[in-house]
């Protein structure tokens, strides 16, 4: 479903020197400093948060996957991203490239009413380094093919960690990279 801005901004058509369709956005503001990254408002805009210590200015570029070969030289992962995607090869070579960097959608909220801190002090805290991937794809895991790889997989062994004494986890890499090259 569309908000009435969404839809007055598809019908506000206007060519370019290059005789190519493109739309006005009306009702730019200063929007606000959180959440960092994209989201969502109540009346139906985008809100684009960033933080920088020393930038002069910043481009936001919105685009649709190019065509044209005209790409960017340097693609940076949003840290704030809400969905993060795996990567894909480009036609032809065996270089990949990220499929999507970041998605936003708009998912339902999460209740933490229930929720309680553990309080433990930092000198109680017994924590395990893990590799996801690594750790859920090992033959040793005994984890069904669509567990391996995978969070869920880690929740089935949360049991395993309990066993012995581990109360908090240091997930390692939380997002996809090439493990040949590194992240």
């Amino acid at each position: 479903m569309k908000s009435e801005k969404v839809a007055d901004m598809e019908s506000s058509e206007i060519r370019s020197h290059r005789n190519k369709n493109f739309v006005v956005p009306v009702g730019f503001s200063s929007g606000h400093p959180s959440p960092l990254g994209l989201s969502f408002q109540p009346d139906g805009s985008l809100n684009f948060a960033l933080f920088s210590h020393s930038a002069k200015c910043v481009v936001l570029c919105l685009c649709k996957a190019a065509t044209s070969g005209n790409r960017g030289e340097l693609v940076l992962l949003d840290p704030y991203a809400k969905v993060i995607r795996s990567v894909i090869s480009r036609q032809g070579g065996s270089e990949k490239c990220p499929k999507y960097l970041g998605e936003l959608c708009q998912e339902p909220g999460y209740d933490w009413s229930s929720d309680v801190r553990p309080s433990l002090p930092m000198e109680k805290l017994i924590i395990y380094r893990l590799n996801v991937t690594q750790f859920t794809k090992d033959k040793s895991s005994k984890l069904p093919d669509d567990l391996a790889g995978t969070f869920s997989g880690i929740s089935k062994k949360w049991h395993h960690f309990k066993d012995i004494g581990v109360n908090a986890m240091l997930l390692e890499p939380i997002f996809p990279f090439e493990e040949q090259k590194g992240p």
